[in-house]
């Protein structure tokens, strides 16, 4: 059984202290929810919901990259809409397990 591996990245938004934008175990990377922040800003993407999508998966890119994988490599998509409220009060919020 292999150990786990913390995965952390400069190209997506930092988590809080207590969590990592990814584990890696066993081959497989599982990715923390993300929401449409930019990391350089640290602020949710202003516009459309589609604006703050594009920008999740380019936080979700830069994680699994981070860790060795790719969006190819998709094992397993998840996606929350808002119908009250998400993290930072946002509207989509997305997760996904990926291979190495």
């Amino acid at each position: 059984m292999s150990a786990k591996r913390a995965v952390f990245t400069d190209k997506a938004p930092a988590p809080l202290p207590v969590f990592s934008q990814a584990i890696v175990h066993n081959g497989i990377v599982y990715c923390s929810g993300q929401v449409g922040t930019d990391p350089a800003t640290r602020e949710l993407v202003e516009g459309t919901v589609k604006d703050r999508t594009a920008q999740i998966f380019r936080n979700i890119t830069a994680v699994l990259e981070a860790a060795g994988s790719s969006l190819e490599k998709l094992l397993k998509v998840r996606t929350c809409v808002a119908v009250k409220t998400l993290p930072r009060n946002t509207d989509v919020e997305i997760e996904c397990s990926a291979y190495i």
